[in-house]
């Protein structure tokens, strides 16, 4: 992030509660209306704040209602003007804009500080606080510590990019544990977080439509570590490891790791013993892979991270891998949607990069080799899709291109496999049905967002798989 926008954030003074810093005569201007902005809004209201809010769409959904509940507060709508701004002390973003905008740049650059909603949640709870992130499965890592945490006896609230706003977590007690998802966009605006555990997945390229390179996208993630008690590492994608200026001063100097290969002590890893492959923790064997019911090297990754913040956070083993036993994943997330004539239909309509879908297609367990048809497509957030190439070739035997970036997926995988390209989601997956044979693998992994045609993978993903019931059944 610039360091233009880097500006000083005013952090709480020690002893200082939420509701008295926030009503010592500072105004904020809430920019963005959508789930996380709704509940800033709420969240300042209730402290007795003084607030403003813009959103730069026309008319958002629920404004008139917005309006209606708090007639007192100005709600702007439409494009950034350097006149809503007068007078305010804090600028509150939410993270599906981005801080570039000529208007917030100039604002940061005159010393008007632009946090996020975990930012004020950082000054506002008691409890201790997991931090998740990474490119890709922070959904299913985060739910499983939250059932981890919760399956060990201790109380758990479970939030942030997972679709539960962080301050809808407020208030709290030191004797909660909370397990926060976090995306890259708000990570840039949170300034004063301290976490008991710290960990980044891994990273693949993703969002570079909105950061300048991929360095500036992994220093991003790479703030999670700032004032982290302890941090876990990802052995196997060295930008997960802690850049020196990113480590706080908790006693955890050593990060934590987990990975695929043999661990060394106190790592978390896997051993094979007797053709047999096992989830373990130094030489100490805690599960037999098989008895996890979601297969694949990338999901035992899910699994050994979840183990590895759980152990920081001192739990026992035995109730995490009792968590591990019984989790059948999320929906979205390489989800099966039917069985029919020999066909599996997938759904991993989260698989919204690069590196998403190149894990889902090594995971798929294949009864041969190109026997996948696989549907991707959507908006491509500047990605390069070159990496697909050999996994494509090894595995796919038609491709099905669709979305907005379709043309610049077919011109980065040319020549890999069969490819077409048809106008929507629902015409790919007909022809999807018209060219899947006994035996053969259909995965909708887009590779792509998808709000281009969608309002999100939520809705994308539902879509996917009534449009294919309606199909095959």
């Amino acid at each position: 992030m610039p360091a233009q926008v880097r500006a000083d954030t005013g952090a709480c003074p020690y002893g200082k509660t939420m509701r008295e810093i926030i009503t010592m005569g500072k105004k904020y201007i809430v920019v963005g209306l959508g789930q996380t902005g709704l509940s800033v809004v709420h969240f300042l209201d209730e402290q007795g704040a003084q607030w403003c809010a813009v959103d730069t769409r026309d008319n958002p959904p629920g404004i008139d209602a917005l309006r209606a509940q708090f007639p007192h507060n100005e709600i702007h709508t439409g494009p950034l003007e350097l006149s809503y701004f007068q007078g305010v002390a804090e600028i509150i973003l939410s993270p599906g804009l981005s801080p570039h905008q000529p208007v917030l740049e100039q604002l940061a650059l005159q010393g008007i500080p632009i946090i996020g909603d975990i930012e004020l949640f950082a000054r506002a709870h008691l409890g201790r606080v997991v931090g998740i992130t990474g490119s890709n499965a922070k959904s299913t890592v985060t739910t499983l510590v939250a059932k981890m945490v919760e399956k060990s006896g201790r109380v758990m609230r479970m939030g942030g990019n997972i679709g539960i706003t962080a301050l809808s977590l407020l208030p709290d007690t030191k004797d909660i544990i909370h397990v926060l998802e976090l995306s890259s966009f708000q990570l840039d605006t949170t300034y004063s977080l301290s976490l008991e555990v710290a960990c980044i997945l891994n990273i693949t390229a993703d969002h570079l439509d909105r950061y300048k390179n991929m360095q500036e996208y992994i220093d991003s993630k790479q703030r999670i570590y700032q004032n982290a008690r302890h941090i876990v590492v990802n052995r196997d994608d060295e930008n997960t490891y802690p850049a020196k200026d990113h480590v706080g001063a908790g006693p955890c100097a050593r990060p934590i790791s987990f990975g695929l290969s043999l661990p060394k002590e106190k790592e978390f890893g896997l051993i094979s013993r007797d053709n047999t492959t096992y989830l373990a923790y130094g030489n100490e064997i805690l599960l037999d892979v098989t008895e996890f019911p979601l297969q694949g090297r990338h999901n035992w990754s899910n699994a050994l991270v979840a183990l590895a913040i759980g152990h920081c956070l001192g739990l026992t083993f035995p109730p995490m891998l009792e968590v591990l036993r019984s989790f059948h994943g999320l929906a979205h997330r390489c989800q099966v949607v039917i069985k029919k004539n020999n066909i599996t239909w997938y759904n991993d309509s989260k698989g919204t990069n690069v590196g998403a879908t190149l894990a889902a297609i090594a995971g798929l367990q294949l009864p041969q080799k190109r026997h996948l048809i696989l549907i991707a497509g959507g908006l491509g957030k500047g990605a390069d899709f070159s990496p697909l190439r050999n996994i494509v070739h090894e595995s796919v035997k038609l491709l099905i291109l669709y979305g907005q970036d379709k043309a610049i997926i077919q011109q980065a995988l040319t020549g890999s496999t069969d490819i077409v390209d048809v106008a929507d989601l629902r015409t790919a997956i007909a022809l999807a049905a018209e060219k899947a044979s006994s035996g053969d693998v259909v995965l909708f992994s887009p590779a792509c967002a998808s709000y281009d045609m969608f309002n999100n993978y939520e809705h994308r993903g539902e879509l996917y798989s009534q449009w294919v019931l309606a199909q095959v059944s």
